[in-house]
């Protein structure tokens, strides 16, 4: 059980990066609430402090630095976001490329 439970917390590791990827590729400005960059596992609440003992864990330190590359990655590089108020900064691929 121990097991699953390790190979069910990885894919979902992987697949938070996954998402996070995707949605810096696409056009538009990016808004991540307060602690996305921990992989906070509780909805914000504004009475509580946000659960930093988290970064405790290598797998939350990993997460966070993941974060913290793409943040630095994204003004960086002037492709993801040169045009992000412009509408042609994006067009629809179609299927028969027209």
């Amino acid at each position: 059980m121990q097991l699953m439970m390790e190979v069910t917390a990885s894919c979902s590791i992987a697949s938070d990066r996954a998402f996070y990827m995707y949605m810096y590729a696409h056009p538009g400005k990016k808004l991540n609430f307060m602690g996305n960059e921990i992989r906070h596992f509780r909805e914000r609440d504004e009475k509580l402090e946000m659960d930093w003992n988290l970064l405790d864990y290598p797998a939350h330190q990993d997460f966070h630095r993941f974060m913290e590359n793409l943040n630095c990655f994204y003004p960086k590089h002037r492709a993801m976001s040169a045009m992000d108020y412009d509408m042609e900064g994006f067009r629809w691929l179609e299927e028969n490329g027209r």
